[in-house]
C-alpha cells in the first residue's frame, strides 16, 4: 500500500469525504479522552507511563504513514524547522548518555524527550486544514474534566490521596494535588483551562455554550486557590494578558473573566474558612465542609447561569467606557502605594533566603494555602536554580548530561532541602545539555512563535492595501484561533520555567498541541495544499523518490518505538519489584529486579532495586555487590553508600561501615537523618547510622 505522504492530493482528499462535523468531533473526542486518561495515571509522570505514551504515539505515526490511516496534509517548509530542532534536542539528550553522571536517568530523559517529540509530530501529521477549533475543543474538554475531577476530590475527601501526600512530602501542606500528585502541575492545568474556556466563552456563537463556559470558571479559580501555586497564578496572569492583547472580542472576554472571578471569589472566601477541607483532612468535619462547599458551588453556578440568561445580551450590547486620564492617574497612585507597601527589597530577601525545613508539629494552625499563596518565600527555588547555574558554569558547552542534575544537586546543596529537578525547564536544558542544548531549545520556541506571529499578522496587513485589493483580501489562515493557542503556549512555558511541570505529559501535551497547530495545517483555511513550484517538484522527483520522506519517517518511528519499549520494560520491572517489596513478596521482587538489571545493567536505579530485594531476602553479600556496581554506574550518588552503611552496620563490619559513612558524607554532607523504623529494601536510602 502506498504511504500517505506519497499519495497525490486527490487521493488524500478522498479521506475527507466524511462530513466535516464528524471529523471535528473525532479529533475533539480523541484529544479530550487522551488528556483525561493520562491525568488518571499521575499525569503520565511515572517513567513507565511516559514510555507507554511514547510507544502508542510513535506506533500511531508509523502505522498512519505506512497504511494511509492518518489524513496528512502537506506541511510547509517552515513547519519542518521546528520539527528538526526538537528532533535535534532529542538526539542530543540521547547522546548525553555517554557523558552524564547517571546513565539510567539519562535514558529516562531520552524516553521523555522521545515522547515529547512524538506528541508534537503526531499532532502535525493528524492536523487537517481548518481543524484548529477541533483541537481547541479537545484541549478544553480534557482540561475541564481534569480540573472538575480535582475539585471533587475535596468535595468528597475519600476520593483522592492528598492526605497521604500531605503526611509524606515536604511542602505539600494539604495543597490540592490529586490526581496528578503535584500541586504546581495541577495549578498549571487549572490556569490553562481557565484561559481556553474563557476564550470559548467570549467567542462561541451559541449563547448556551457561552453561558456554560462562564459557569465553570468559578470552580477553576477555586481549584487554582486550593493548589496554592504561585507559578500557576503567574502563568494565568501572563497568558490572560496575551489573549487580551491578541483577541478582538475583548469585551466578551472581560465579561467572562469578571463573572468567573466574582463567582470564584465567593467560593474561595468561603472555602478558605474550611480548615479541614483546605488541609486535606479525612475526618467528619472535612466531609461536612466538602458537601457544604459543593452545595455553594452549585448555587453559585446556578445563580450565574440564571443571571447570564437574563442579562448577558444586555451586557454584550453595553459599551465599555474608556478610562479617563484621572482614572489612570488614580490607578498609578494606587499601584505606587501598593509597591511601597509590598517592600520589594524585603520580599526579594525572602525569596533568596534558604527555606527552613520545619517539622509538621512546629507549623501553626493558620491556613497554609493562603499563607503560601500570599508569601514571597521561594520554597528552595533559588537554591535549585543556583545549583543549576553552577552546573552550567562547570560544563558550559555540553552540560553535565541529561539526568545529571539530581546527583549534582546532592553534591553541591547547602541545605537539608531535597531536590531532583531544577524546577525550571530552561535551566534544565542549560545545566544538563549546556549552551548547545539551551540554544536548540530556544531556537525551537522562537521558530514556533515566529511562524504563529507571521500568520496572525496576515489580517493586520490589510491597512497598507488600497481599493478593491483591500476589500477582496482574505487571510489564508484562521487567525481568530491563534490567540488561544499562543496563550496556552505562553502560560505553559511560564509554568515550566518556574516549576518542574514539564515532567508531566498531561501538562506538556496542551502546549505541544498548540505549538503544532500554530505552525501546521490546523490554522490554515480550506483544504488547499501548500503550493510548491513545478521546478521544485521536478528537482525533488529527479533526486529523491517521492516515497522517501515517508520511509525515513517510518524508520525514525521504529527507532523511537524501540527506545520507548525498552524504557517501558525497564521502568515496569522496577516498579513491579517495588510493589512486590511493599507487599512483602520478596521472591517476586527479586525476580523483577533481576529482569530489570538484565535489561539495563547500566541503570543505577535497577541496581539499587536489586540490592534492595537482595537485602530483604537476607543476601547481604549479593546486595553489597549490586551496590558496588551501582557506585560504578553513578559515582556521584550517595544512595548506594548509605545503603552499604546500613548493611555493613548490620554485619558488624566496622571498617566497611566507616568507609561507606565517609564517602556518603563526602557526596552528601547535608543528608537528613532517616527514620530508624524504615523497612530495609523498600527504598534504597539511608537507614540507622549509629
Amino acid at each position: 500500500m502506498t504511504p500517505i505522504l506519497s499519495r497525490s492530493d486527490g487521493a488524500r482528499a478522498g479521506f475527507s469525504g466524511f462530513s466535516t462535523l464528524r471529523s471535528e468531533h473525532a479529533v475533539t473526542a480523541v484529544v479530550a479522552v487522551l488528556i483525561g486518561v493520562t491525568a488518571l495515571w499521575y499525569g503520565g509522570n511515572p517513567p513507565e507511563i511516559t514510555a507507554a505514551i511514547s510507544v502508542i504515539t510513535w506506533w500511531a505515526i508509523a502505522l498512519g504513514l505506512a497504511f494511509g490511516l492518518i489524513p496528512v496534509s502537506r506541511l510547509a517548509k517552515a513547519a519542518l524547522i521546528p520539527v528538526a530542532l526538537l528532533g535535534s534536542l532529542t538526539v542530543l539528550t540521547g547522546l548525553s548518555f555517554f557523558w552524564t553522571n547517571n546513565e539510567g536517568l539519562a535514558f529516562d530523559k531520552t524516553v521523555q524527550m522521545t515522547c515529547i517529540l512524538g506528541l508534537f509530530v503526531v499532532t502535525l501529521l493528524c492536523s487537517t486544514p481548518g481543524s484548529a477549533k477541533a483541537w481547541l475543543r479537545g484541549i478544553a474538554f480534557g482540561l475541564t474534566f481534569l480540573v472538575v475531577l480535582a475539585a471533587f476530590s475535596r468535595f468528597f475527601p475519600d476520593l483522592g490521596n492528598d492526605p497521604e501526600l500531605r503526611d509524606s512530602l515536604y511542602g505539600s501542606a494539604g495543597r490540592l494535588s490529586w490526581p496528578l500528585g503535584y500541586w504546581n502541575a495541577l495549578g498549571a492545568i487549572a490556569a490553562m483551562a481557565t484561559i481556553i474556556v474563557a476564550w470559548f466563552a467570549a467567542t462561541l456563537e451559541d449563547v448556551r455554550w457561552r453561558i456554560a463556559c462562564i459557569a465553570v470558571l468559578p470552580t477553576f479559580f477555586l481549584v487554582l486557590y486550593l493548589t496554592s501555586s504561585r507559578g500557576a497564578l503567574a502563568a494565568l496572569i501572563i497568558g490572560t494578558a496575551l489573549v487580551f492583547y491578541l483577541e478582538n472580542h475583548r469585551k466578551s472576554l472581560l465579561l467572562a473573566y469578571a463573572a468567573g472571578l466574582t463567582g470564584g471569589a465567593i467560593l474561595v472566601l468561603v472555602g478558605a474558612q474550611m480548615s479541614d477541607l483546605v488541609h486535606a483532612d479525612l475526618g467528619r468535619n472535612a466531609r461536612i465542609e466538602g458537601a457544604a462547599l459543593l452545595g455553594l458551588d452549585l448555587v453559585v453556578t446556578g445563580g450565574m447561569v440564571a443571571l447570564l440568561k437574563r442579562y448577558e445580551s444586555r451586557l454584550q450590547e453595553r459599551a465599555v467606557p474608556r478610562p479617563s486620564k484621572a482614572v489612570w492617574i488614580g490607578v498609578g497612585i494606587v499601584a505606587l502605594v501598593g509597591l511601597i507597601a509590598f517592600n520589594p527589597i524585603k520580599q526579594a530577601s525572602n525569596f533568596f533566603a534558604t527555606p527552613a525545613i520545619e517539622k509538621e508539629e512546629n507549623v501553626d494552625d493558620s491556613n497554609q494555602t493562603t499563607v503560601h499563596l500570599l508569601s514571597t518565600g521561594d520554597n528552595g527555588r533559588w537554591q535549585y536554580w543556583s545549583v543549576a547555574t553552577d552546573a552550567f558554569k562547570d560544563e558550559p558547552v555540553y552540560g553535565i548530561g541529561a539526568g545529571g542534575y539530581q546527583n549534582y544537586y546532592v553534591n553541591n546543596r547547602d541545605t537539608l532541602l531535597f531536590g531532583r529537578n531544577t524546577h525550571s525547564l530552561p535551566l534544565r536544558f542549560a545545566s544538563e545539555l549546556g549552551l548547545i542544548g539551551f540554544l536548540i531549545a530556544t531556537a525551537f520556541l522562537i521558530s514556533v512563535l515566529w511562524i504563529g506571529w507571521k500568520r496572525w499578522q496576515t489580517d493586520l496587513g490589510l491597512t497598507p492595501l488600497q481599493g478593491a485589493v483591500a476589500r477582496n483580501y482574505e487571510s489564508k489562515y484562521l487567525t481568530p484561533t491563534i490567540p488561544p493557542f499562543a496563550a496556552l503556549i505562553l502560560a505553559g512555558m511560564v509554568s515550566m520555567s518556574l516549576d518542574w511541570t514539564s515532567e508531566f505529559p498531561v501538562v506538556a501535551a496542551p502546549v505541544l498541541i498548540s505549538m503544532a497547530a500554530l505552525i501546521g495545517p490546523a490554522t490554515r483555511k480550506g483544504s488547499e495544499p501548500v503550493k510548491t513550484s513545478s521546478r521544485d517538484l521536478r528537482q525533488h522527483r529527479d533526486i529523491f523518490p517521492r516515497e522517501l520522506p515517508a520511509v525515513l519517517a517510518i524508520l525514525a518511528s521504529g527507532l523511537a518505538i524501540l527506545i520507548s519499549v525498552y524504557g517501558f520494560g525497564i521502568s515496569k520491572q522496577i516498579e513491579q519489584s517495588r510493589d512486590a517489596l511493599r507487599n512483602e513478596n520478596v521472591t517476586k521482587a527479586l525476580q523483577k529486579s533481576e529482569d530489570a538489571v538484565a535489561l539495563a545493567p547500566w541503570s543505577e536505579t535497577a541496581l539499587l532495586q536489586l540490592a534492595a530485594a537482595q537485602e530483604a531476602a537476607g543476601n547481604d553479600i549479593g546486595a553489597l555487590d549490586s551496590l558496588d556496581r551501582a557506585v560504578n554506574q553513578a559515582p556521584l550518588d550517595s544512595a548506594p553508600w548509605f545503603a552499604k552503611l546500613r548493611i555493613a552496620g548490620r554485619m558488624n563490619d566496622s571498617v566497611g561501615a566507616l568507609e561507606a559513612l565517609k564517602e556518603a558524607i563526602r557526596l552528601d554532607p547535608y543528608a537528613p537523618p532517616f527514620d530508624d523504623d524504615s523497612e530495609p529494601g523498600i527504598t534504597p536510602v539511608p537507614g540507622p547510622t549509629q
